[in-house]
């Protein structure tokens, strides 16, 4: 915490394009307001630089950053956006930038046009840098964007998305408070979803069942239209999803993190989910991410558990973040979620055989190109190819079996050509028993994506033989 302010909060973590991580966070309730603040590291997160100021005001709150890893002509620029409450023209959305990596901010500028009550804007760089703002008019219950094409030098006209039903504070049934806390993520790849701008918020249903949902709105023409999806629709037990937070990977598909009570019966304690969307948004799949279900109550701070989540993603692997309390504490959780590539099964019987389906998921930027499905029995040192993918698979029997039987009716379907999306199904199935002496060897698979040289490779999932 910064000399002379009361407390911190509302973190956000930028990398820059180098690596360089940034947390801009809010210093609350010092000489002349509250200050928002970048801070550096040099040494990979061991020690931080000092803080640098991009602005003070009295009624700063709920910043949030992004970086720009698109090829345009802003590459690497930083923008902070945050909401100024209570001024004589509503509740506004303010934005900072940074073109030298978080070490100088600009003068701040207020950028919506309507003196509404906007809450909590949010920011995303697009594939030739345009510089994407959403928020949550908390007046007339809207959800709205605005962008600009020259870096946050000049704004366009606000962009409404939809209109949103407020979630009730706290849930019914529920301790926490509930903010309009909502997110923005864009394609800023070059694949065939570029540019794509993508907003997720929750909403609440009214009528029985009542319970709130988390929707999803896609733009594919600059925001001159929009149209959404629920992003939970494989949830039949009308239970409630809140608190999205999205972000676009390097092969173009959207992930989204959420709270979700759909395993409680009851409704009420609360699970970490992540959807994945490798069709430009117009549909989910959905996958657990916490080990269990936790109770708000049964912390130290029942009224609240944060107004957001978190989620960044790799080439390689989803990273949600959230409030866990199922320590009975509250605690900061993350976990490695890997969607590209993964089996239904962690396990199979020597004894009994059995099938292992495979799912491959690697996203459009992908799509229609040749892949593999190779397995070996140690993922160390690998496979690094001219072009510099690593495949986490060795050179070993397995992996010359499964190159010379691919197809076969024991590796089904392990070579082909991906869908557009960049996705296929595939199988290993034993056939029967194995001989006993095998229960205990892990098994390696991973998926190798031609075009047609090398062009990607998955994390390997692991298939273990037991009795």
């Amino acid at each position: 915490m910064e000399p002379g302010f009361s407390f911190s909060g509302d973190p956000s973590v930028v990398f820059c394009v180098d690596g360089t991580p940034v947390i801009i966070c809010l210093q609350y309730y010092g000489a002349g307001g509250s200050g928002i603040y970048a801070y550096r590291s040099l040494d990979q997160g061991i020690t931080w630089q000092s803080g640098v100021q991009a602005d003070l005001n009295g009624a700063n709150d709920k910043v949030q950053s992004a970086c720009d890893f698109s090829n345009g002509p802003h590459h690497g620029q930083i923008c902070a956006a945050w909401d100024r409450f209570f001024t004589g023209a509503g509740d506004n959305v303010y934005i900072s930038t940074s073109d030298d990596g978080g070490q100088t901010f600009s003068t701040s500028k207020r950028i919506d046009d309507a003196n509404a009550n906007a809450i909590a804007p949010d920011v995303a760089y697009g594939a030739n840098s345009e510089l994407w703002v959403m928020w949550a008019d908390r007046g007339r219950f809207d959800v709205m964007v605005d962008h600009s094409s020259d870096g946050g030098a000049t704004w366009g006209t606000d962009i409404f998305v939809s209109n949103f039903n407020n979630v009730p504070s706290p849930i019914p049934g529920s301790f926490f408070r509930m903010f309009d806390i909502f997110s923005v993520a864009a394609d800023w790849t070059n694949g065939p979803f570029a540019g794509s701008v993508y907003v997720a918020w929750h909403t609440w249903k009214g009528s029985a069942p009542r319970h709130a949902n988390i929707r999803c709105a896609a733009t594919h023409d600059g925001g001159a239209t929009w149209s959404s999806v629920v992003v939970n629709a494989s949830d039949t037990t009308f239970a409630d999803q809140v608190f999205p937070h999205a972000v676009v990977d390097a092969k173009g598909t959207l992930n989204i993190d959420f709270y979700d009570r759909r395993l409680d019966p009851n409704n009420y304690l609360l699970w970490t989910w992540v959807a994945r969307s490798s069709d430009g948004g117009a549909t989910f799949k959905e996958y657990r991410v916490s080990d269990a279900g936790w109770d708000h109550a049964a912390t130290e701070s029942a009224w609240f558990i944060g107004d957001y989540m978190g989620i960044d993603a790799s080439a390689h692997e989803v990273r949600p973040f959230w409030t866990d309390g199922t320590s009975g504490s509250q605690d900061v959780a993350c976990d490695v979620v890997n969607l590209d590539f993964f089996s239904d099964v962690s396990t199979l019987s020597a004894a009994t055989g059995g099938v292992a389906a495979f799912t491959i998921d690697v996203g459009p930027n992908l799509g229609g190109l040749d892949y593999w499905v190779l397995g070996s029995l140690a993922t160390s040192p690998g496979l690094t190819f001219g072009n510099g993918v690593h495949l986490p698979l060795n050179w070993d029997l397995l992996f010359q079996i499964t190159m010379q039987f691919a197809n076969s009716a024991t590796f089904v379907n392990t070579h082909g050509t991906l869908d557009a999306a960049g996705g296929a199904l595939a199988s290993f199935d034993t056939g029967g028993p194995f001989s006993p002496a095998l229960a205990g060897i892990d098994l390696y698979f991973s998926t190798l994506v031609l075009q047609p040289s090398p062009a990607f490779a998955t994390n390997p999932t692991k298939v273990t033989l037991v009795p």
